[in-house]
């Protein structure tokens, strides 16, 4: 099979050398989404709830650019930068999860606490697999 790589236009560019997806069957992979504008800069700056909501708003958008919705998503992995604020991860997850997934069926999510992301202003990043 061949791995197709492309950026999306409903995204803001990428900040290094990566593409926004790749595309292997009828598999998706995407790059790692946090709170970054169209400028480059981080929105919410030291409020999780506020880089939560511009994260998944992300997400929505590149999966919506690939015909793709909340639904088909297979697998996550959130990277939270402080322990202490799991209980408010899980919070704001909660409150956006029941306009996401009102089935109650959520995809698999592994939450792991990082020591740094690459903006030092970031506090949670998302990534995702998604399948049509």
């Amino acid at each position: 099979m061949t791995v197709t790589y492309k950026n999306l236009t409903t995204l803001p560019p990428p900040i290094g050398l990566y593409s926004h997806v790749a595309r292997i069957g009828n598999l998706r992979f995407f790059a790692g989404m946090a709170a970054i504008d169209g400028n480059g800069q981080v929105i919410g700056k030291d409020d999780l709830e506020a880089q939560m909501r511009a994260m998944y708003v992300e997400m929505g958008e590149a999966l919506k650019a690939e015909g793709l919705t909340y639904s088909s998503i297979v697998q996550m992995t959130t990277y939270l930068v402080r322990e202490q604020d799991i209980p408010e991860f899980y919070r704001v997850r909660e409150l956006l999860y029941r306009d996401f997934y009102p089935d109650g069926k959520f995809p698999p999510n592994a939450l792991l606490v990082v020591s740094a992301l690459v903006d030092p202003d970031l506090l949670i990043e998302l990534q995702i697999s998604a399948a049509d």
